[in-house]
């Protein structure tokens, strides 16, 4: 008999990855083999929030990242809320109060064109400030 040659054949483990959305469009899993490439799907969508990334607990799973999980395996998505600035509030020019006063005058609303006027302060009155002084008594 002559020398015996054995050959091993294996396949790689393979784990299912689930996505938890929190509240994003819903992420379909994957099946991954063990010690390969992570490959997370398209980023998923939810209003008013911006994705930040893919998590497994506190660690971030960036896409090439090995999979060594020896169990399925649940990433659960992070959103950061998009915050609009507030609009600038600026006070009415006297040149877009003044419009404002014409339209209304125009449109037959003089009695509310002239309310609006004072109330928006049409007219401004310059205080100036007086000195007053009292008279020194004499001792």
């Amino acid at each position: 008999m002559g020398p015996l040659t054995v050959v091993a054949q294996y396949t790689a483990n393979q784990y299912t990855i689930n996505f938890s959305t929190n509240g994003g469009a819903d992420v379909e899993a994957i099946t991954l083999d063990y010690g390969y490439p992570v490959l997370p799907p398209a980023e998923p969508v939810k209003e008013g929030y911006k994705f930040v990334g893919w998590y497994n607990g506190e660690q971030k799973v960036e896409n090439g990242d090995v999979f060594l999980s020896t169990s399925d395996t649940s990433l659960v998505a992070r959103w950061e809320a998009i915050v609009s600035p507030a609009p600038e509030v600026t006070e009415p020019s006297g040149l877009d109060l003044l419009w404002l006063y014409f339209i209304l005058s125009i449109m037959g609303g003089v009695g509310i064109a002239v309310g609006v006027y004072f109330a928006f302060g049409f007219v401004k009155e310059k205080r100036k400030a007086k000195t007053i002084e009292h008279p020194k008594k004499d001792n």
